[in-house]
């Protein structure tokens, strides 16, 4: 395997976490927030930490920060 085939997959690897990370999100979230909602959050967190210089653990990071924004910014109908 060359360099470039090895961060090719080490990316891809990341990317399916991420993805992991947002189905689970939508799922927990859904009637909640719409999947719109949770998908931008996600993005944006992960765009938060990576500027941030933060990459170790970073699906992990990213989802426990998100699910808290997202806790933070529950609807108050949503537990009627």
């Amino acid at each position: 395997m060359t360099a470039a085939t090895t961060a090719f997959a080490a990316r891809r690897a990341h990317q399916e976490q991420i993805f992991a990370v947002v189905n689970r999100l939508i799922a927990e979230f859904a009637g909640i927030h719409p999947a719109g909602t949770v998908i931008r959050r996600v993005a944006a967190v992960r765009e938060q930490l990576l500027h941030l210089g933060i990459r170790d653990d970073l699906p992990w990071q990213v989802e426990t920060l998100a699910r808290q924004l997202l806790s933070e910014r529950t609807p108050p109908h949503a537990f009627r």
